[in-house]
């Protein structure tokens, strides 16, 4: 009976027959059948391990360094192995995903490398970015309690010589293309060692920056007070008490907590000192910025997938730069070899008006007699202005 009504009915058989064309080819293709012998992976990664230099500039990161981020992320890569096929190993899903952060290449060109299938490339990098944030982000970039703001205010007074300064604000913009052209802003707070203290990724580009840092859990949380920033204290040898503050460019607003420069006009010494010792202090955020757009070059494409996945790339690419400082330590180089990527690689983008309130204007003025008396005065900083 149901055959029969199969045949006397032709969308019947027309349906059935493209359900059957619609089924996925089981198996590999044969290029990717000899992954084991041929794929990057297994013909030359295993050979890099031998060799420091090359391995560094293979994973942008030393082998101890990478050897710490297998082993937080391995048990959740962990395939079972079946009687079909053995899994991809943990170390070489690692191994794709910072290849593809470290080139900038397309899944494809990175599918033809390993030899695996573009799908999968792609489930791996997503999957694996994931993983990274979730097992390393608490230790290498945690909240900002206040123990971690204390401790980043003693490290800008020391050595960019700005007391009460716990920060540097900038955003940077990653192009996106799904399917239309835009941009995603990622804002990023940076201590004194140029690791971010936290990220905030996702908002529309066309935003401007003191609109991106007024919507962001950083700015919420330093206008509610939700954020643990310590309660004022005095400069060196200072009487009067002053918040903790953290520093931006023109484009933020002068507020209480985030000191911006004096407007180029009408400039007198004292505002050319402020503004020479705030953008000196500023290097941090420029360098962060410059290294990280650097060494993971996939941030300088558009990207081609979806915005979840595009922010995920973003905040791993942002902590393995705090683990890799974490774990190697910030060479002076790094200063002098990204600090002009760093200052050309702003969006220009309009800017109103940002004048601050008598309290924010007086607690910078405060900032500006300090860096001009006996005790707060750098001996060459009327020679650099």
């Amino acid at each position: 009976m149901y055959r029969s009504s199969i045949a006397e009915n032709p969308y019947l058989n027309l349906n059935s027959m493209l359900r059957h064309q619609r089924k996925r080819k089981a198996g590999v293709l044969p290029i990717n059948k000899e992954r084991e012998t041929l794929g990057e992976y297994h013909k030359q990664f295993q050979h890099l391990k031998e060799d420091d230099d090359k391995f560094f500039q293979y994973t942008r990161m030393h082998k101890r360094t990478f050897d710490i981020i297998l082993n937080a992320v391995r048990p959740c890569l962990q395939r079972k192995t079946t009687n079909f096929r053995r899994p991809i190993s943990p170390e070489e899903r690692l191994v794709i995903t910072l290849r593809f952060m470290a080139t900038g290449q397309s899944y494809h060109s990175i599918a033809f490398d390993f030899r695996v299938g573009v799908a999968t490339v792609s489930g791996i990098v997503k999957e694996t970015a994931r993983i990274i944030w979730e097992q390393l982000n608490k230790k290498y970039m945690p909240f900002p309690t206040e123990d971690v703001i204390k401790q980043s205010e003693r490290q800008f007074s020391k050595k960019w010589n700005f007391p009460n300064c716990f920060g540097c604000v900038d955003e940077k913009h990653i192009k996106v293309k799904n399917p239309a052209h835009f941009s995603i802003a990622l804002q990023g707070l940076a201590n004194a060692n140029s690791k971010f203290i936290t990220i905030d990724v996702g908002a529309y580009g066309k935003q401007s920056e003191g609109g991106v840092f007024h919507r962001s859990s950083l700015g919420i949380g330093l206008e509610n007070g939700t954020l643990s920033v310590p309660p004022p204290k005095a400069l060196p040898n200072q009487e009067k008490m002053l918040p903790y503050v953290i520093l931006g460019d023109k484009a933020y607003p002068l507020t209480t907590y985030l000191m911006r420069p004096f407007p180029k006009q009408d400039l007198n010494i004292e505002k050319k000192v402020f503004n020479y010792r705030l953008s000196r202090a500023r290097r941090c955020i420029e360098c962060a910025f410059g290294i990280l757009f650097s060494k993971w070059r996939f941030l300088l494409n558009e990207l081609e997938i979806s915005v979840e996945n595009s922010k995920s790339l973003v905040k791993c690419a942002c902590l393995l730069h705090n683990v890799i400082i974490e774990e190697e330590g910030l060479q002076l180089d790094d200063y002098d070899e990204n600090m002009k990527f760093a200052e050309t690689n702003d969006i220009i983008c309009q800017q109103r008006a940002n004048r601050g309130t008598n309290l924010s204007i007086d607690v910078r003025n405060t900032f500006m007699e300090f860096f001009m008396s006996p005790d707060g005065e750098l001996r060459w900083q009327k020679d650099i202005i």
